[in-house]
């Protein structure tokens, strides 16, 4: 174990490698316009963009479905 692990779990049961750095960027669209991207950047989560309508994106596309997908019993 590295001095940059975390160890979870009263039986040390789940390791995570602090040491890798991952990488993603998830971007809103209104149309074709980029309006707002969520990143990583030098291992920061950074979001730039109008905050307003990319979380109107957010609800109304990703968490909607979930919901959605919930109240129909598929779970």
């Amino acid at each position: 174990m590295k001095a940059k692990d975390t160890v979870m779990g009263d039986d040390n049961a789940l390791l995570i490698d602090n040491s890798i750095q991952q990488s993603f960027i998830v971007s809103f669209y209104d149309g074709d316009e980029e309006v707002g991207r969520l990143e990583t950047v030098d291992g920061e989560l950074r979001f730039t963009g109008r905050a307003d309508k990319s979380a109107e994106l957010f609800f109304n596309h990703f968490l909607k479905g979930l919901c959605d997908q919930y109240l129909r019993g598929n779970r």
